[in-house]
Formats: C-alpha cells, structure tokens, sequence
C-alpha cells in the first residue's frame, strides 16, 4: 500500500529529539510534531488509512460539518448530496441562458408566423398564441422562463376569472405551447405548465334543438346565412374549416352536390382524414339559395363564405370593426333567444341529427373528417330521437 505520510526524525537546536509526521493534504505539505516515536507512528497510520480511504484531498473540518448538516437537510428527501449539488449547478446554467417572458412570446409569434406560411401550422394556432401570450405577458413579461412556478401559473388561470373554465383551459393549453417552446430553446428545463389539470369540467355534450336552430336562421343577420346552415347542416369545424372556406369549395351540381373541404393542417392532426367532400342536403340548399349564395358563386368564387372581416373571429379584435362576426353572433343568438349556446354546438348538432336520420356512425364519421366512428360516440353524439331528427333535416326557409 502506498503512503501518503511518513515518520521522519527530526533535531531542533537546544531541545530534546522530536519526531515529525510529513506528507501533503489537498496538494499542500503538511508537518506534525511528537515527542515520541510512538506517537508519530499512530498518527502516520491514521492519517495514511484515511488518505487510502478516501484520497489525498481530505476535507478540511469546516466542509466536512457543513457536508453533515447538508445531509441532514436532504435525508428527508431521500437525496444525495450530489443530487443537490447537481441540481443547484443545473439551476445556475438555465439561469444564465434563460430569456424573459416577452421576448419568448415574440420569438415564438414569429417562429409560428414562418410555420404558418410554410403550411405546418394553421393561422388559428397563430391566433391562439397571440392572444394568449399577450395576457402571459401581461402578468409574466419581465419576468425569467426559469422562475416561474407551476403554482404561479396555477393562480394566473385562476385570475382570469372573467373567462369561462372551458376559456381557462384554451389558455393552459397555449401557454403549455409557449412554454414547450421556451424549452425547445434551453430557456428551461421543465415546463412549468406540464401537470396542471384540466380547467374545464367534462360535462355532458350539448346541442341546439330544431326550434333554436330554426329560429337562429331566421333571426340572423342575412349575411350570416351560410355560416349557421354550413355549420348545423353539414358540420364543417367552425375555426379551422368554415372560417377558411370559400365559395368556389362549395359545388351545386345537380348530381353531385357537395362542399369541398381542404386537410388543415395542424401539430396534432397532421394525417388525419380533414380532406373530404361533404354532402350539401336538401334542406341546406335551400337556405344557400335563400342567402342567394347561388349568385355569390357566380360572381365572387374566391370570396370566403364567412362575411366580413373574418379575423376578428379568430383574434377578437371587436371594435375595430363596426360589423365583425363576433358582433354578428352574439346579436344573432340574442334575437334567436338562445340563451346557452352549447361547446361546439353546431358539430355536436350535424353529428347528432346525422346519425339519428342515416343510422349509420361510419357514414357520420366519414362526413365528419373522422378516421373512425369510435371518436363520434365518445365526443360528438348526443341521443337524439328519429322523429327529432326529421325535424330538424327538414327546416327551411
């Protein structure tokens, strides 16, 4: 075995003979003076049986009683003291590359804004990024990605107490993407938002009955026409299909009446089966050639179905324009007395009504844009009586 200390002998003028213990501790030499040889050699050993222990760099007595109390506080957790030590290290590196909250948003806006034009991203999760990380910032922007808590997070949902839960959760949601982001780019390492539950309670499926929607498409603005019997009558999704659409998908041949529905695609449907032609009833001309979309056709191919400035349904932004959809909507729902307006309500109403009439959840499914009829059952179908159904295929103008 290897010695790190030896026993040396040792004179100094006018005294009696001594003996020295000499050897290095943490790249230093060090000397030990006995008056017995005895001695020494006690303390050589137990200086050499450490050493061999533990290596040449021992701890000196201040680390090593502060190395104790550290493991006190960690037993608790059932950590190490290299755990903490790695984690503190790890701590200080984010923190030295993490970025604020502002600039995060408005790096991840334009990142998405590339997306969207490349046609990996659809311009409605452009518009929830946007509206979401302005109140993010809002409450956040000053502040570094790698200090905020999942219960900092928590609390500021909670604070949007001006929104509906099911509004809260499109705001978990979005954040959870901006913060995936931020992780994406070394600004954390954990995404605060990860783990939240759901704000939204599960509740049962909602849909408009025959008379509301009756009285919806009488009651409309005129304009407004196409958007509800598009939306009731063949099940377009409202955001990223009804809002894209333009006159020149919808065909009216006699035959072969159908609405021509572009694949949007989106982070979590990239493949999935949106692209489809969707059969346009009887009762949905009717209204089409009532709303005289028949001549729009004609005369703008290209104009979108939806009137107005069909952004402000997707941004918000009421009040810029004196007549956006939003406006149109809620005045609409007002005049047609419908006091709750279900989630989704339109889709939840075509799938219901469309499976009680045909009988047939592979059909619904397939006019749906659904990969399979499963996902009809479990979030779409509401049951709904044959004589119901009826009805509502049969309102017309």
């Amino acid at each position: 075995m290897s010695s790190f200390f030896s026993v040396l002998h040792c004179r100094y003028s006018g005294k009696k003979p001594r003996w020295m213990v000499d050897g290095k501790l943490n790249g230093k030499r060090i000397r030990r003076f006995f008056q017995t040889k005895e001695e020494a050699e006690q303390d050589c050993r137990e200086r050499n049986l450490e050493a061999e222990k533990y290596g040449a760099q021992i701890l000196p007595d201040q680390v090593r009683i502060q190395a104790l109390a550290a493991h006190r506080m960690l037993e608790p957790l059932n950590a190490s003291l290299i755990e903490a030590a790695d984690f503190y290290i790890k701590g200080k590196s984010v923190a030295a590359r993490s970025e604020k909250i502002d600039k995060i948003v408005l790096d991840f806006i334009l990142s998405t804004q590339n997306s969207v034009e490349k046609g990996e991203r659809s311009s409605e999760h452009l518009a929830g990024i946007k509206k979401v990380g302005k109140r993010l910032q809002a409450v956040f922007g000053s502040r570094m990605a790698c200090d905020i808590q999942p219960h900092e997070i928590v609390r500021w949902l909670e604070s949007l107490s001006d929104l509906a839960a099911s509004s809260r959760d499109y705001y978990r949601r979005y954040a959870t993407s901006i913060f995936a982001y931020a992780k994406s780019q070394g600004y954390v390492d954990v995404n605060p938002v990860h783990g939240i539950p759901s704000m939204a309670k599960k509740s049962d499926i909602g849909i408009l009955s025959p008379e509301e929607v009756e009285s919806l498409l009488r009651n409309c603005n005129p304009s407004m026409i196409p958007f509800y019997a598009i939306g009731c009558f063949a099940g377009l999704r409202p955001m990223s299909e009804l809002l894209s659409l333009r006159w020149s998908n919808v065909f009216w041949d006699y035959t072969d009446r159908v609405i021509e529905v572009k694949n949007v695609k989106t982070r979590n449907h990239s493949n999935s089966p949106r692209e489809r032609y969707v059969e346009i009833s009887e009762n949905l001309k009717a209204w089409l050639d009532h709303a005289g979309a028949t001549d729009r056709v004609k005369l703008f191919s290209k104009e979108r179905v939806v009137p107005g400035n069909w952004r402000d349904f997707v941004y918000g932004t009421r009040g810029r324009h004196r007549h956006t959809v939003n406006g149109f909507i809620q005045s609409d729902r007002e005049k047609a007395g419908i006091k709750h307006w279900p989630h989704d309500a339109m889709r939840h109403t075509y799938a219901s009504m469309h499976l009680a009439m045909h009988q047939s959840a592979d059909k619904t499914a397939d006019q749906m844009g659904h990969s399979g009829s499963r996902l009809v059952f479990e979030a779409y179908r509401r049951k709904v009586k044959k004589s119901e159904a009826e009805r509502f295929w049969s309102i017309v103008p």
